[in-house]
């Protein structure tokens, strides 16, 4: 899995060609600043690190995803959950790549089964890839695969010839 670093660090070969892309080892990132711009919210100054083939720094603009951009998560589970699992569910969902080291710590309450709450992540402002904040609602006790479940109780088992005696 690659980093918003790496994915960054990617961006930038790609658009400035080079015979000798420019690595991780090469450079260093400061901490992302929000500033707004036409299709652009952040920016990065990207200094060179003495002695590894490069000179002075460059500041990079690029659109950080605001955690709201991905729009309602409902995530179900028939175990406890924990922040981890939070994170996990998100990405399986969403199709993502945020971690625990994105947010700020969080703490999942214990529920009852069928018990539904609603849990705040905060992005760290340090945070490469992502910002801002969302609520994520978690429902415990119905298993991960009920969408499933339903689509086979309700329209695959009751089909002619499924169930034969």
């Amino acid at each position: 899995v690659m980093s918003a670093t790496d994915i960054l660090l990617a961006l930038i070969n790609a658009d400035n060609p080079n015979r000798r892309p420019i690595k991780k080892e090469s450079v260093t990132f400061s901490a992302p600043v929000a500033v707004a711009g036409e299709g652009w919210n952040t920016k990065v100054t990207v200094r060179s690190v003495p002695g590894k083939g490069y000179e002075g720094d460059v500041d990079v603009t690029y659109h950080r995803v605001e955690l709201t951009e991905l729009g309602h998560a409902a995530l179900l589970s028939d175990a406890q959950f924990t922040p981890e699992m939070v994170i996990e569910l998100i990405n399986e969902l969403k199709g993502t790549l945020l971690t625990l080291d994105d947010v700020e710590p969080f703490t999942v309450p214990v529920l009852d089964v069928g018990e539904f709450r609603e849990v705040k992540l905060t992005i760290k402002s340090d945070s490469f890839g992502w910002t801002g904040e969302a609520y994520v609602e978690i429902l415990f006790g119905l298993p991960t695969l009920i969408n499933e479940l339903h689509q086979l109780v309700t329209f695959t088992m009751p089909s002619n010839g499924y169930l034969t005696r």
